[in-house]
């Protein structure tokens, strides 16, 4: 390669915006293709939360990425400046039968009757109006974003290629390391009547995150389903369950969303070079995109640039299900 490092991004969720961010920053000619512009993806029809204390509670399949996760979120601060983000803080309420993980993990929180309230955890940020604000901050770094899938796209030009797409978007491409990937579906329930701060309340198979655009209930993991149809008794379940949990939510107005995320085995996104010349990968986030955005990015723009990956590229690496 010679001359400015061209890169084309195919996907404008939370990785591939993330991702441009991070090149920009590395003086990266940057090429953003966003064929489904205006529809939500999977980073919208999410909570935002950036929360490792809860997932390791209530998700005993990323239990064993706690380490890596906090690594995650120590990148946030820099990332939400960088972007123009706003993260709350404002803690998070469990079960009291969550207190022997809190104590092994060494966080602190105050008993309240039933429940365990953690100041530190988890961090929130709006989904709609972090992403509107990352695509301005990489507008305004020089990235170009076009509205053209990858197959329609002259990405060959380009000196790499990453696909930071969600399911179904890979068009004419065949990374062969996606045959890792399952579609997980997502129905969420969102409140117009908020509340719209306050600390998020999780249980089992659950949680409620207050937004300023109206708080989010959540979620369903229907593994193998990739329809985004919203189905009312589940949106009712939710509901009823977030009521159960959080007395006196006001549910008038409320509605679903549904996105389909893709999980590899270990429950960690497939980031870094694929077996496809000259591509790499940042996909398969799961449940926690938002939270591994900034070392995404990170990650992608040291491989792009030639560059130390860091500690965790290993973890990540496409190639680890292959590995012996």
């Amino acid at each position: 390669m010679s001359g400015r490092l061209r890169v084309v991004i195919a996907g404008a969720g939370v990785f591939g915006l993330g991702t441009a961010l991070a090149l920009l920053d590395s003086d990266t000619e940057v090429l953003l293709l966003d064929p489904h512009s205006g529809v939500p993806n999977a980073s919208a029809v999410a909570a935002g939360l950036l929360a490792p204390v809860g997932e390791v509670i209530f998700d005993p399949d990323v239990a064993a990425h706690y380490p890596l996760m906090v690594d995650a979120l120590g990148l946030w601060p820099g990332f939400a400046q960088r972007a123009g983000l706003r993260i709350s803080d404002d803690g998070l309420v469990v079960p009291r039968s969550a207190q022997q993980t809190l104590v092994r993990l060494g966080c602190a929180f105050d008993a309240r009757g039933d429940e365990l309230y953690l100041q530190a955890d988890p961090r929130v940020v709006d989904p709609a109006s972090a992403l509107l604000s990352l695509r301005r901050a990489v507008e305004a770094g020089g990235c170009r974003i076009e509205t053209r899938h990858v197959a329609e796209a002259d990405w060959r030009t380009a000196d790499l290629l990453v696909l930071a797409t969600g399911d179904g978007m890979v068009e004419r491409l065949d990374p062969p390391e996606l045959q890792r990937l399952t579609p997980v579906k997502g129905q969420i329930a969102v409140l117009p009547m908020g509340p719209v701060s306050g600390p998020t309340v999780r249980w089992p198979g659950g949680y409620l995150a207050p937004q300023p655009g109206g708080a989010r209930i959540g979620a369903t993991m229907e593994v193998g389903r990739r329809d985004t149809v919203v189905e009312p008794a589940v949106v009712s379940h939710l509901i009823s369950a977030a009521a159960r949990h959080a007395p006196g939510i006001d549910a008038r107005g409320a509605f679903g969303q549904a996105g389909v995320r893709m999980q590899t085995p270990d429950a960690l996104p497939l980031v870094g070079p694929s077996a496809l010349s000259r591509t790499l990968l940042a996909t398969g986030a799961r449940r926690n995109g938002w939270l591994f955005a900034p070392l995404v990015g990170r990650i992608i723009a040291a491989y792009c640039k030639g560059e130390d990956p860091g500690p965790w590229a290993s973890a990540l690496h496409p190639e680890r299900f292959d590995a012996g």
